[in-house]
């Protein structure tokens, strides 16, 4: 019996530190796997991250992808930005959304690159038909961002960005979509309830866009983001004016700049003589100083902005998708 008792002993003192040993080896797997599961959130890591799932939709898994500063060290601005190409095509890869997003990086901010829906992808309508499904189109790309933001204040603190100072931007169709989102913000629309009640996005910049609306020209009952206008004067695929019928119209930069004159909201204008639909990308390429001083000046610092400027001598580059139409991107 004590030979048993001795060896039963024995062996419990081999096997626990074994079973020990084991437990803590797989409980430092556990933790390996999940750090390498997890969003790598760490400020100190300099890669940033790709690829990222925000949301998925009827059926379309939803990406983004995060630009980081180098060496940042704390949390910072967040700028989102949505690609043109008139709902219907287009991705956060493109070249010159990428060269944007580092530019804008390298002057400070968290970049978000996102994907939204192309609700004009296949469509041939023409006339009313057409209306209808821009506007569809529009909603759905909304609806997009607004889940998008949601997914950034929700992961602020790990992603290192400052969920009060988050600001949109976009090109063409991107641009149409980051204006009708603040202005669906700033009127509550529906699908605004995405986002919590008391949330406001920080800044706005439009490279050649403008709003949708169904109750004549825009009206805001709270006061939008501070908005920085890009626009050629001559753009027939973005109206730079407006194109009304009785209450239905979609209201271009020159319209909504008219109406945050006359309310007094924050803006800045930089129209474009002899320009048409570049200005949907130019300014991305040739005015990253004008964007800077606009978030510096009109949102970090708080000022009141109202400028409106004309550029007559640019020196700016034409091109052929200048002088589209929506009857020939959508033909």
């Amino acid at each position: 019996m004590k030979h048993t008792f001795f060896t039963l002993a024995l062996l419990a003192l081999i096997i626990c530190p074994l079973f020990a040993q084991t437990a803590s080896l797989g409980q430092e797997a556990n933790k390996q796997q999940e750090q390498l599961s997890r969003f790598p959130t760490e400020l100190e890591v300099s890669l940033s991250p790709r690829d990222i799932v925000y949301a998925v939709k009827d059926t379309t898994v939803l990406k983004m992808d995060i630009y980081r500063p180098e060496a940042q060290q704390s949390k910072l601005p967040c700028l989102v930005f949505l690609y043109g190409g008139g709902f219907s095509s287009g991705s956060k890869d493109k070249k010159s959304t990428v060269e944007f997003c580092h530019q804008m990086t390298e002057r400070g901010y968290v970049v978000v690159a996102i994907n939204y829906r192309h609700g004009m992808a296949g469509v041939k309508d023409k006339g009313c038909k057409r209306i209808s499904s821009l506007e569809r189109a529009i909603g759905m790309a909304v609806e997009d961002l607004y889940s998008a933001t949601d997914y950034l204040l929700t992961n602020a603190s790990a992603i290192g960005i400052d969920p009060s100072i988050i600001m949109i931007s976009g090109s063409s169709a991107g641009a149409v979509t980051v204006l009708q989102a603040d202005y669906e913000l700033s009127n509550k629309f529906e699908r605004a309830g995405l986002l919590p009640g008391d949330f406001s996005y920080a800044g706005v910049i439009a490279f050649a866009g403008g709003v949708f609306s169904r109750e004549g020209r825009p009206d805001y009952e709270r006061q939008p983001a501070p908005t920085l206008f890009f626009h050629g004067k001559e753009d027939r695929m973005v109206k730079y004016k407006s194109t009304r019928f009785f209450n239905i119209g979609f209201f271009g930069s020159h319209a909504l700049t008219k109406r945050f004159k006359k309310f007094g909201f924050p803006y800045v204008t930089y129209r474009f003589e002899d320009m048409g639909h570049e200005m949907a990308v130019l300014p991305m390429q040739h005015h990253l100083t004008e964007i800077n001083n606009f978030i510096n000046s009109c949102v970090l610092e708080g000022n009141h902005c109202r400028i409106d400027s004309t550029f007559v001598d640019h020196g700016l580059p034409r091109a052929d998708y200048g002088s589209w139409n929506l009857n020939r991107l959508y033909q």
